[in-house]
């Protein structure tokens, strides 16, 4: 059997199976061998034979095995119920024991257990030749196999529209309209690779971290996070391709599914009249509505701005439309009973940031207002665009999809492609490609392309043109009367073209007007229109026409929704039925718009100010207007960022691309020619990395817009840090700062803590320091080199058991939680007086704490049995953290352990006696001869540090504050907040007190002791973005157990003369 064929059956059997098919070609593929022979086929299935008596008469038991494996796969998985996926686990298990025995590191039985003991059956398969069907039929149909009572639905398609469009005459009869749109194929969701962390809004007057991650809350199933939580809404966060309008859609399914299936108050199911039907249901209602179609005027009476037409009164014509045969809108509310499903929140068309406000004002009113019992879920694309929808009197919890982390996908490859995963993953590990693939859109993609190509791409573009090349071919294949050649819509050329495997990986058929108008459409609708600076998510299907202009543009559009990059749907009125066409998926949109820019660049579209004066407000206007817990604002976007980068790799010309766009947006240009797939020359990087330098440290340039320098500098790699090749791989030297010998300020009698004191000088002799806190980028050369599996690095006993896991080590750790649990309060009368004895508690620590003491004793076990895991330890605590992880941002999650075993690599890479400084080595350092109080002088200023009042709310990539440099425009970066950094000084085994207190004597070789008793905490020194001013000054100390990890603690090298004098 060739590829092709072997493609071909796949195809066959999925489009079969429906959502299934892909499992039951993978259990298929390992089944096989067990029922090579009649003889062992029906030995295997002895007691399935018994349990299922129509198996004998539903399967064929001859022919090759391959196809009796799928065939009993298929049986058994989608009609038999639980019990039939129980006996195909069986057979599973069995699979596995002999394969065991050859290949005893196989995984590939493990993930398919996983996944078919969490495998819920189809309710709906839409074919072809299947006939229509009646409404009632249908209905009925669907129910049915939701019931479990019957095989999924088939359908065909001009019958499943007509389910979809159908208006409703009762509940269940919606709730199957919903069952049926979103079980279609594209709608699927995996929640093996789904992982929501829920993050509480402490209230914009807090004096913490506004956003706090709850840390017992982690979900797969937006109905767990409606359960965890009581407010009225929720929103869902997620970058592009992360998911969120399919967990939207899936919870409306899931909501449907657990109404129809529950059992209801009263008689009968209510299918008859709508309002017996309302009156005796008691499931959740949900109404799905797309908010990138909410356009109001907003108006000024003088007193308050008004949206016309408001949140609710929009709701209730949608609702009307999609269901008047239901009771009305207000009715439903007044049920309590409702889950509205408000997708995209960012994409509402609006005017600015300031008119963005104002509708984002409409929704907050709405919620304000909503009857209780009722429920809102928004999706959004960042917290920018949805912190404004919650308030101290009406919080709004944020669900963040998080990305995929590498283990994940190579789940995911072993799920999908379990022929080949391994030789894709070793293809992709280390490359962009890898992070690229680490949101489901994009897995998705590459798990296709890898299938139907063979050949990988290097980045986005080519993912995406791969996805379309291949589309072409099954369509060609297929005989649609669209694409073939005589249909005018593909030339004869074209056709060859999309037999071939092109040149140009880019390339895409474009004689004929198929693609370039497309991409046209693409173009215009990112552009967007009616004077808003967003795009037009969805068209009519007649504006879309227009758009195209084209004689065919109705076949056009046609033949984009066989491809699978539209969607056409069709919304009822009252008077008339509307179609409104988009794209399957905003990157496609944004893919196709960039095919366009690749070749008709128009910098003006991306140009953004970057200037301090020229921005709308100032800094220190915003710093000081914002509320306590708010993040700073973002610089405003224009768009184009995504179909600019696409584009760079699509371009004929990279180097006059990324130059005409570095006129007006430095920062994308930097993100350009950082991509996988962009052919940019050595030249134009080399020019961009000193502008980019040039950017960070510019004191004219608002802070926001040295942040995007210093985030693209890091991805195109920062000049000032030296890449080499070691002994045991390449390595970074991190460029080291001077600081003189001479007698140094030690302490401080001015204000402060207790362990600051008694004020003294202490005379050091010269030494080095980092001129920037160790960044991602350096220390991804220490995982990659194997850092954390060789651990000739780890040079303590102590150290080998933290790295190793061992139990001894982690219960060291657990229990000191377990004894701090035992010392705090218990009921909330004490915790309020426990809390008032600790003013230094902020309003992040209070509600951590409430948490963390109201647990009950296995609820402890459980959490701090997460938190210290006996297992080996492979990166740091946020290695895959989107918010922490940029190249040049400082590492953070990293204890003192692995602060230490990266210097001990470095001094064997570079020859150099990298260490920890002495605590007085760093204050030294940031105080001078003279005793600043910060790093930068003795006045407190917001903007020239990372603190918790400059209001990032995260790190900022290394060297952005030019303002709070230390020993001039070449000296030591960062050392006023940004990260805590770790010392080589012991502090004590009392948190409160130090052991190891002041004036600070010099020949105490006890102090900086590396074989101290672990229990023993270290200095560190510093502040950070998440601790207040207090904390970042030059003489605070601080302390922390040595395998303490966080997001607030990174690491500063040192080269000291004490090292050699001392140890």
């Amino acid at each position: 059997m060739t590829g092709g064929d072997r493609a071909d059956l796949a195809a066959g059997i999925v489009a079969g199976y429906g959502p299934a098919g892909s499992l039951v070609v993978r259990l298929a593929a390992r089944l096989w061998p067990i029922f090579e022979t009649e003889t062992q086929r029906r030995a295997a299935l002895a007691g399935a034979t018994a349990d299922f008596p129509d198996l004998a008469a539903d399967v064929a038991w001859g022919g090759p095995a391959l196809d009796f494996a799928r065939s009993i796969a298929g049986w058994l998985l989608t009609r038999k119920g639980t019990h039939g996926r129980q006996v195909l686990v069986a057979l599973l298990d069995e699979a596995a024991r002999r394969v065991s025995e050859v290949d005893p590191e196989n995984a590939d039985f493990a993930v398919l257990r996983a996944e078919v003991e969490a495998f819920r059956p189809p309710v709906l398969a839409v074919h072809g030749d299947a006939p229509d069907r009646p409404l009632p039929e249908a209905f009925a149909a669907l129910q049915a196999a939701i019931a479990g009572d019957a095989p999924a639905a088939a359908l065909s398609r001009a019958t499943l529209d007509a389910v979809i469009r159908h208006r409703p005459a009762s509940l269940t009869e919606y709730r199957l309209s919903r069952v049926a749109e979103w079980s279609q194929a594209g709608y699927e969701l995996d929640r093996r690779f789904t992982r929501l962390t829920l993050m509480i809004d402490q209230g914009p007057a807090t004096t913490g971290q506004r956003w706090s991650e709850r840390p017992d809350a982690s979900f797969d199933d937006l109905r767990d996070v409606l359960g965890a939580v009581r407010d009225r809404a929720v929103v869902v966060l997620g970058e592009p391709g992360a998911g969120k309008s399919t967990l939207l859609r899936r919870l409306e399914l899931d909501l449907a599914v657990d109404a129809l299936t529950a059992p209801r108050a009263g008689t009968g199911d209510g299918a008859g009249a709508a309002g017996a039907d309302a009156g005796a249901d008691d499931g959740r209602v949900t109404f799905f509505v797309d908010l990138s179609r909410y356009a109001p005027v907003i108006t000024n009476d003088g007193l308050r701005k008004r949206a016309e037409p408001s949140a609710d009164a929009w709701l209730a014509e949608q609702w009307r439309q999609r269901c008047p045969e239901l009771p009305g809108w207000g009715d439903m509310l007044a049920t309590g009973r409702v889950v509205v499903l408000l997708d995209a929140l960012n994409e509402m068309p609006h005017a600015g940031e300031a008119d963005f406000d104002d509708r984002r004002e409409a929704w907050r009113e709405w919620l304000r207002d909503l009857p209780p019992g009722n429920r809102a879920v928004f999706t959004c694309r960042s917290l920018d665009y949805s912190a404004g929808l919650s308030t101290d009197k009406l919080p709004v919890p944020q669900a963040r999809v998080e990305r995929m982390d590498d283990g994940q996908v190579r789940r995911f490859l072993q799920a999908y492609l379990p022929d080949r995963w391994a030789e894709v993953l070793e293809q992709i590990d280390g490359t962009d490609l890898l992070d690229i693939v680490k949101t489901p859109f994009y897995a998705g993609l590459l798990v296709q392309q890898a299938d139907a190509e063979g050949a990988l791409p290097r980045g986005r573009a080519g993912l995406v043109t791969g996805f379309v090349r291949h589309a072409l071919r099954r369509e060609v294949g297929n005989r649609h009367t669209l694409f073939l050649m005589d249909a005018g819509l593909l030339t004869p050329a074209d056709h060859t073209q999309i037999q071939q495997r092109p040149g140009n990986v880019y390339a895409l058929p474009s004689g004929g007007p198929l693609i370039p108008k497309i991409v046209d459409l693409a173009f215009a609708m990112q552009a967007g229109g009616r004077g808003q600076d967003v795009v037009r998510e969805v068209v009519t299907r007649a504006d879309a026409c227009a758009l195209v202009d084209h004689p065919r543009a109705d076949d056009i559009v046609d033949a984009g929704v066989a491809l699978g990059i539209l969607v056409v749907k069709t919304r009822e009125e009252l008077d008339a039925t509307v179609a409104e066409v988009e794209f399957f998926h905003q990157l496609f949109r944004e893919y196709f718009a960039a095919r366009n820019v690749a070749r008709n660049l128009d910098p003006a579209r991306m140009a953004t100010e970057w200037r301090a004066e020229a921005m709308p407000e100032r800094l220190d206007a915003t710093l000081a207007r914002i509320a306590p817990a708010d993040p700073l604002p973002p610089a405003p976007a224009t768009g184009w960022e995504e179909p600019a980068a696409l584009a760079a790799a699509m371009t004929p010309r990279p180097d006059d691309f990324v130059q005409a766009v570095a006129a007006v947006n430095l920062p994308l240009a930097g993100r350009c020619a950082a991509e996988a797939d962009v052919r940019v020359s050595e030249a134009v990087k080399a020019d961009l990395r000193q502008r980019l330098v040039a950017r960070t440290g510019d004191a004219a340039a608002d802070l926001r817009a040295r942040i995007a320098a210093g985030l693209a500098l890091g991805r195109l790699g920062d000049p000032r840090f030296e890449r080499r090749e070691g002994p045991h791989g390449p390595y970074i030297v991190p460029p080291m700062v001077c600081v003189p010998a001479g007698r140094y300020p030690i302490g401080t009698e001015r204000g402060g803590w207790p362990d600051e004191r008694p004020a003294h000088y202490v005379e050091l002799p010269e030494f080095h320091l980092g001129q920037f806190p160790v960044t991602n980028a350096e220390w991804a050369l220490f995982v990659a080199s194997g850092g954390y599996a060789d651990e000739q690095w780890w040079e303590t006993e102590a150290a080998r058991a933290w790295l190793r896991g061992d139990p001894a080590s982690v219960e060291h750790s657990r229990q000191w939680q377990r004894d701090f649990w035992r010392s705090g309060p218990k009921d909330d009368a004490s915790f309020q007086t426990w809390v008032a004895d600790r003013p230094g508690l902020t309003d992040v620590d209070i509600p951590w704490l409430q948490w963390f003491f109201g647990q009950s004793a296995e609820e402890l076990e459980s959490t701090i049995a997460g938190w210290y895991p006996a297992e080996r330890k492979s990166e740091p605590q946020l290695w895959n953290d989107a918010a922490f992880n940029a190249s040049s941002q400082p590492v953070v999650g990293v204890c003192w352990f692995e602060a230490r075993a990266y210097c001990a690599w470095l001094r064997a890479q570079s020859g150099q006696a990298f260490c920890l400084p002495s605590e007085v080595e760093w204050e030294a350092a940031a105080r001078g001869p003279k005793g600043r109080v910060f790093a930068y002088g003795d006045t407190f200023d917001a903007a020239v540090c990372n603190t918790f009042e400059t209001h990032v709310r995260r790190t900022t990539p290394v060297g952005v504050f030019p303002g709070g440099v230390t020993l001039g425009s070449d000296g030591l970066h960062d050392m006023t907040g940004n990260v805590w950094e770790w010392t080589r000084s012991l502090w004590g085994a009392e948190s409160s007190t130090p052991e190891h207190g002041y004036p600070y004597d010099l020949a105490d070789s006890r102090r900086e002791n590396p074989n101290a008793d672990p229990k023993i905490r270290r200095v560190v020194r510093g502040g950070s973005w998440g601790f207040p001013s207090l904390g970042a000054r030059a003489a605070s100390r601080y302390r922390l157990i040595p395998d303490d990890r966080n997001l607030n603690v990174g690491v500063r090298l040192a080269v000291s003369a004490l090292i050699s004098v001392k140890h």
